[in-house]
């Protein structure tokens, strides 16, 4: 009975020691507010389906919005009020995300795919298929102001993989990503037609779009690549090597002038100079998070200090001090999102 208590005694002791040692640390080190950082997170989950509304500073959930099961894709527009959601089961759910409830509610088809804003915001595009082989093969165009009517429905060729608008209203285009397909095609919101097309030479993992409108980003994972094309020309401007990496996400600062790349294969991001079109070089996870952190969705921080990531291998947010690469803040998600989208302090879209 002595030699039990001695032990657990010794034990205690040596936590408190080592607490105080700084071997371990408190569980909620890593859950405070980051002072000075008032961005919010938007996050689209499934199972349970919520839209959930996170803030940075404040270290906390701010809402919890239902939608419909199997939510797919989310896209919020500029001013971070609005919140458009489509599910694999065909429904497209708006949200007032200030008020914290559901505005809106429309059954488009029984599959939906991916969904996008126009520049102006007075256009959304949604990706709808059937039960038949489960993907998107049409786009349903509808006005933002009246989403229960179709304005237009375009048929396509092959499966849709994403789709992905342009930010600059002075670049009205809407780039539609093929699945297994080394083309995007192009479509203009003005005259509500297909355009031209971009050639890749290769099958893009995901196409993002610089905040100034001027550049595409595609990932090509097989060929350990990232292409910059211009939006104009539709010509590619600067193709970056990463050899031994399979670049997959990319995020942008808020200024434009730096792109992170994730890479699945390591535990890394690149940084990319936008304005010289040059590779700034890559950081690595320090050891203690290499293998907890499989960078599936980032996005910058409104001041650029700080990369927002979400793992392909847990649910968890983290938070990561770009310089150090240290995690500084961990937030537990009750599932892994689909979607994620950042509304900077200023009010401006991630």
């Amino acid at each position: 009975m002595y030699r039990c208590f001695f032990k657990t005694t010794l034990i205690i002791a040596l936590v408190i020691a080592a607490t105080m040692s700084g071997c371990i640390k408190p569980d909620d080190i890593l859950s405070k507010g980051l002072e000075g950082v008032d961005d919010q997170i938007i996050f689209a989950t499934s199972a349970p389906d919520n839209i959930l509304i996170y803030s940075v500073g404040q270290a906390r959930m701010l809402h919890t919005l239902p939608a419909d099961e199997r939510l797919n894709d989310m896209v919020v527009n500029k001013a971070g009020t609005i919140a458009y959601a489509v599910t694999k089961n065909g429904w497209l759910n708006v949200f007032n995300l200030h008020r914290g409830d559901r505005i809106a509610r429309v059954r488009i088809g029984t599959i939906l795919q991916s969904v996008a804003l126009s520049p102006d915001e007075e256009f959304i595009a949604v990706g709808v298929g059937s039960e038949e082989d489960y993907n998107a093969h049409d786009i349903s165009f509808r006005s933002t102001s009246n989403v229960y009517q179709e304005i237009l429905r375009l048929p396509l060729r092959g499966d849709i993989q994403d789709l992905v608008s342009n930010p600059n209203p002075a670049y009205p285009e809407l780039y539609i990503v093929n699945t297994n397909a080394d083309k995007v095609r192009v479509f203009n919101f003005n005259s509500m037609e297909l355009t031209g097309i971009i050639t890749l030479g290769g099958s893009p993992s995901t196409l993002s779009v610089t905040p100034d409108g001027r550049k595409v980003y595609a990932t090509l994972n097989a060929r350990n690549a990232v292409l910059v094309i211009d939006s104009q020309t539709r010509e590619i401007i600067a193709r970056h090597e990463l050899t031994g990496a399979a670049p997959h996400y990319v995020a942008f600062s808020k200024d434009g002038s730096t792109a992170a790349v994730t890479d699945r294969e390591m535990f890394r991001i690149y940084f990319i100079d936008n304005s010289a079109d040059e590779i700034i070089g890559y950081k690595l996870f320090p050891v203690n998070l290499a293998y907890t952190i499989y960078p599936e969705i980032i996005a910058f921080s409104g001041n650029a200090d700080y990369l927002y990531v979400i793992s392909g291998h847990n649910s968890n947010l983290r938070v990561i001090d770009i310089r150090t690469m240290e995690m500084v803040q961990s937030y537990s998600l009750s599932k892994a999102p689909g979607a994620m989208h950042v509304i900077w302090g200023s009010g401006k879209e991630a």
